[in-house]
């Protein structure tokens, strides 16, 4: 069964094909545009454009090969979201490939090489795509159209099983944690670990002090600079996080100089904490940890998906993880032996502690 038989005409899928060219060939520019709006670093920009191309081959690969998803509605809604770069583009095309209808519409701010290449996707779509502009509409709110995505990303909480490696759950929080300096909207900054804290709190303390940030046009650097709202904030969560009692400073965090560079960058803080802890603000490149006993930990990550948050779960050794009442589709799961080729540039090299 090909595109044309379950209705999408060819046109639409050649529309689709072009579309996954174009972006290719637009790849720097849409660089530019995340450096520029969000001061995403080299790994992360290829990090986030390598993303959107895979789904839009996914997307073609099912198209091609008969197996196009079943339309949810005649028409949908997408839309693409400012902190959420390039997630829209392969949920447009996989509405097209549908048979669906799509309305688009996007965040103030997205510009550029984004919003070209889904009007030149419109011009060949034969009326099946149309553009509402920016901030037409709420992300959610066109009666009688199902909108159907980006979902908005949600700040996660950490599960580190007891069995996991210490050295792997380490540059996994880490990864996590200080992604675009702790702006990343899916962001971890609550850990609730079950294995023991002491090689891991050695490992992120070397993380959390020799990790590189930098400008955006620093291919060697892991993030980049914040703005001054972002600062403010952070610093007074780290101030109060460490005349908090009963917490123990790891790393104190604040800010970081580079010379003559006039930007904001910031060190990360880690801290211990005790259960109770675990409700308090936090905010930017800050780490709280939280040792408790694997069953409680557990309980925490469900109670953190029934609070509107996702897990990212570091599963022990290499066996097939414990899924329960964790679904995969709100939980991002880590497991195996730590890779050092595929590590992001900015971030040290592992070595014992």
């Amino acid at each position: 069964m090909t595109a044309s038989s379950r209705g999408v005409p060819r046109s639409v899928l050649r529309a689709v094909e072009i579309l996954r060219h174009d972006a290719t060939l637009h790849a720097d520019a849409l660089a530019g545009e995340l450096a520029s709006r969000l001061d995403c670093v080299a790994w992360d920009r290829a990090h986030v454009i390598g993303t959107m191309l895979g789904r839009l081959d996914d997307c073609l690969a099912r198209a091609r090969a008969g197996f196009s998803r079943a339309p949810r509605a005649q028409t949908v809604h997408v839309h693409e979201r400012f902190v959420q770069p390039l997630d829209a583009l392969p949920l447009v095309a996989d509405g097209l490939l549908r048979g669906e209808r799509v309305r688009c519409s996007w965040d103030p701010g997205v510009e550029g090489a984004s919003v070209v290449l889904l009007e030149q996707l419109a011009e060949r779509a034969d009326g099946r795509l149309a553009l509402l502009g920016p901030g037409t509409v709420a992300a959610n709110e066109i009666p009688g159209t199902p909108w159907v995505g980006p979902v908005p990303a949600r700040e996660r909480v950490a599960f580190v099983e007891s069995r996991a490696d210490p050295e792997l759950s380490a540059y996994v929080l880490a990864r996590a944690c200080l992604r675009r300096s702790g702006r990343d909207p899916r962001a971890v900054r609550l850990a609730w670990v079950a294995t023991g804290l002491d090689r891991l709190e050695r490992h992120l303390r070397r993380l959390f002090t020799e990790t590189l940030f930098g400008p955006p046009d620093d291919p060697t650097v892991f993030a980049g600079p914040v703005d001054a709202g972002t600062r403010d904030a952070y610093l007074e969560a780290v101030e109060r996080w460490t005349a908090m009692p009963g917490v123990e400073t790891i790393v104190p965090g604040g800010l970081l100089e580079r010379a003559g560079d006039r930007r904001i960058y910031l060190a990360p803080a880690l801290f211990r904490a005790g259960p109770d802890h675990a409700v308090s603000t936090r905010v930017g490149p800050m780490l709280v940890l939280v040792a408790a006993p694997e069953e409680i930990c557990r309980a925490k990550a469900v109670q953190a998906l029934s609070d509107g948050r996702d897990v990212l779960h570091v599963v022990g050794g290499a066996t097939t993880p414990d899924r329960a009442g964790l679904p995969d589709e709100r939980v991002t799961r880590v497991l195996g032996a730590l890779l050092s080729d595929r590590l992001p540039p900015g971030l040290p090299e592992p070595r014992p502690v």
